[in-house]
């Protein structure tokens, strides 16, 4: 027998062998869990433009295993940050269980929400589908604080946040027996929050990573105690969880771990003054369980100056937060949208954001800024009111919103620039107030070299107003409007066509009064410049 010839001959058929396994492993479509014609984005364009995932739950549908939302797995082999979500109790303990038998430890865990966070590759992540398919997973989405950013034009408040928001600096108790949970960078003792009771949870060993100064402006805001500054509620106290690092970036999953705990650790208030561009259905879940639980978040909606949503402030149960300047006008910094719910102040706010030897103050400016102060108010008001929930505190301060802009709820302002005035005197039947409001240019009913001009007023008070006189003066053009009858919290409005082709800038001046004596003659009157 030639020997040669029959290793020779051996050698192929093996090589044909393993040739055909190969082709039989990478072919087969048993492992994955997806059709290649599906859907796997699960997204649509929303109203606004951006794209929206239209989902109702985070997990699969109990009836439609393995359909719908997951995103397809890239080829190739790298380890990638994935959050998994079991849809039961039971198939989180298979979850764990599978991954245990796999040898895969994960990096983090959040059983409230049946949550798994972990960094594999995409080989092993389709095994672990096939084995269970009504898992859902997603990409570990990247959070990071908003770019600081102020427009030239914009009217600073630097140190009149307290007097802007009418309120009472001679009471520093205000806040107390209300929890705050500002989750941001770790805080550092600052010498105008020195005394106020902060607590700081470590859960991601972030401490002394990079700078504090954005995570110690919201505090001073929030807090500070100092004969030189005040904070909105000085009396409150403190949960600070530090989720982004020394770069200023975190992740969707330790977001919503830090939500989950700011809530199990009582928390009244979350004031989150970060943003990510992908949509999480963990951090939506854990936006809900905080909302169940009674305890609200108040997120920024973002410094791009774009039509977008971001997260977590785009949420349903978000209160989402734009800023505007001390004459009360939206900042073209401000992303805006359908999603908006309250515009706060949020220009040149003075804050105390170093360790006390620095004895250095600084100007806050951003939707990072505008957030806490929203947060403030609404701790503020449950602090007025010891039998309010924080949920029914959110509410009320969203509904005495001053309305500016556009009458009712709109892209820039929500339902308004926040009040802490209208918002604590509820329940004062004897309040009466008016307040020159927005100046709204209508583009999409230009015609014929001319725009609407929307001049606007608000009965602003809790007492049935009968009669408003607003007076206007637009360039060239000046006259009075009279409107009767005008029931508490209702707007009125003088449309005038103003052109658009004979002056680069259009000046416009209103000013309100009524009858009745007002406890508040601060708004009666409003100014501006626009640009063509």
């Amino acid at each position: 027998m030639d020997t040669k010839n029959t290793i020779a001959k051996v050698s192929i058929v093996l090589m044909a062998v393993c040739i055909a396994v190969a082709f039989w492993m990478f072919s087969s479509p048993r492992s994955l869990p997806l059709q290649d014609n599906e859907d796997v984005s699960s997204q649509e364009k929303s109203v606004d433009g951006n794209e929206m995932d239209t989902r109702k739950v985070v997990a699969p549908d109990e009836n439609k295993e393995g359909e719908g939302n997951m995103p397809r797995l890239s080829e190739a082999v790298e380890h990638l940050a994935y959050n998994i979500v079991a849809r039961n109790d039971a198939d989180y303990a298979r979850l764990l269980a599978l991954l245990a038998k796999m040898g895969l430890a994960p990096d983090n865990v959040l059983p409230q929400l049946r949550a798994v966070a972990l960094m594999t590759d995409s080989y092993t992540m389709k095994g672990i589908l096939a084995e269970m398919k009504s898992l859902h997973f997603e990409q570990d989405f990247q959070v990071s604080k908003p770019i600081e950013h102020v427009s030239s034009g914009m009217t600073p408040f630097r140190k009149s946040l307290l007097d802007w928001l009418k309120i009472d600096k001679s009471d520093t108790s205000r806040g107390n027996n209300v929890k705050i949970a500002v989750i941001d960078e770790p805080l550092t003792a600052t010498e105008s929050t020195a005394n106020a009771a902060i607590k700081q949870i470590d859960m991601f060993s972030l401490a002394g990573q990079g700078t504090s100064d954005h995570g110690n402006s919201i505090a001073s805001i929030l807090v500070s105690n100092a004969d030189y500054l005040q904070g909105i509620v000085p009396g409150a106290s403190i949960l600070s969880i530090p989720v982004v690092d020394g770069n200023g970036t975190g992740s969707s999953f330790n977001l919503a771990a830090a939500i989950v705990a700011a809530v199990d650790n009582g928390a009244n208030i979350i004031s989150i003054s970060l943003c990510s561009d992908g949509r999480s259905s963990v951090l939506e879940n854990a936006v809900n369980y905080a909302n169940e639980k009674g305890c609200v978040v108040v997120a920024a909606a973002g410094n791009d100056g774009e039509h977008k949503n971001v997260y977590p402030a785009s949420f349903a149960n978000v209160i989402s937060v734009s800023a505007c300047d001390a004459t009360g006008t939206v900042t073209s910094f401000s992303n805006y949208g359908s999603k908006v719910d309250i515009c706060a102040p949020g220009v040149g706010i003075v804050v105390d954001d170093s360790e006390p030897e620095a004895d250095t103050l600084a100007l806050f400016s951003g939707t990072s800024a505008a957030t806490p102060c929203v947060a403030g108010v609404i701790a503020c008001i449950m602090w007025e009111n010891p039998s309010m929930s924080a949920i029914q505190a959110a509410e009320l301060v969203q509904e005495k919103a001053v309305d500016e802009g556009e009458l009712s709820k709109d892209v820039f302002y929500g339902n308004g620039v926040l009040s802490y005035q209208r918002a604590s005197l509820w329940e004062n039947d004897n309040f009466t107030d008016v307040a020159a409001t927005g100046h709204y240019f209508d583009l999409k009913a230009a015609d014929n070299g001319t725009v609407p001009l929307h001049l606007n007023a608000q009965n602003t008070g809790n007492v049935k107003l009968g009669c408003i006189t607003l007076n206007y003066s637009v360039n060239d053009q000046s006259g009075t409007a009279t409107f009767y009858d005008v029931m508490p919290g209702a707007s009125v409005s003088k449309v005038i066509q103003v052109p658009l082709d004979e002056q680069d800038e259009i000046k416009v001046s209103t000013s309100v009064a009524t009858s009745a004596e007002e406890h508040n003659l601060d708004n009666n009157t409003k100014t501006g410049t626009y640009s063509r």
